[in-house]
């Protein structure tokens, strides 16, 4: 379609290599170098550029999830804690029923007949 333009197809033997040569008027040549140039501007450290999203993304989800582990670790020391109370209050629970069952007997019969001295002195101490 171009007048200007004349383009030489070269065959070399059986290498199966092409050479193509033109003739091409100086502006159709600027337009290409042009075009060229921008491809080229386009494409230039595009992989490396390609390259570094993705490690920057990689990088990001492992934050994300180093994040939701510590915010794990977080919970487990937060339950731990709650359930070194709840053992504790167990321990202290089982003691204060026996205390509460030697005021109630104390009060209902006003003295232990039955009880061996030491339950008596630590009753008193306590």
């Amino acid at each position: 379609s171009n007048p200007n333009l004349h383009i030489e197809l070269i065959h070399i033997n059986q290498a199966r290599v092409v050479l193509l040569r033109a003739a091409i008027a100086p502006m159709d040549c600027f337009a290409g170098i042009a075009t060229a140039g921008a491809a080229g501007a386009y494409g230039y450290n595009r992989g490396n550029f390609m390259w570094d999203r993705e490690l920057r993304m990689k990088n990001e989800f492992k934050m994300q999830e180093f994040r939701v582990a510590q915010a794990e670790l977080w919970r487990e020391d937060v339950r731990d804690l709650i359930s070194l109370s709840e053992y504790k209050m167990t321990a202290y629970l089982l003691v204060n029923v026996l205390m509460l069952g030697y005021c109630v007997v104390l009060w209902t019969q006003g003295t232990f007949d039955s009880a061996p001295d030491w339950v008596l002195t630590a009753t008193s101490i306590s």
